[in-house]
């Protein structure tokens, strides 16, 4: 019973993956990079545990083109981050695997 709770946890997380890809896809105002991402996310969530991707990728390209890039690239140039796309990839990754960036912090 358990495993059959779990695939369909699983099937309403790609759906709203597919959802969230077909929304960015269509939108006008996507750029080819909110459209590429959007499906990499999508693809991540079809073959990860789990789900969500395509969310994480909205809410990293929010907080990367607010004010958290001018005023806090300063912060991450130590890291190679200097234009909103690097920080955008950066929250994503932190986002998807936040204990893996924390280790040994």
């Amino acid at each position: 019973m358990l495993l059959v709770a779990w695939a369909v946890v699983e099937l309403g997380f790609t759906a709203a993956d597919v959802y969230d890809f077909a929304r960015t896809a269509l939108n006008p105002d996507a750029s080819s990079c909110d459209v590429a991402l959007s499906g990499a996310f999508l693809a991540a969530g079809l073959v990860l545990p789990g789900g969500g991707y395509g969310s994480l990728s909205k809410i990293a390209g929010k907080i990367a083109t607010g004010h958290a890039f001018t005023k806090h690239i300063d912060e991450f140039k130590h890291l190679g981050i200097t234009t909103k796309t690097q920080f955008e990839k950066h929250l994503q990754t932190v986002m998807q695997n936040p204990t893996e960036f924390f280790k040994g912090k």
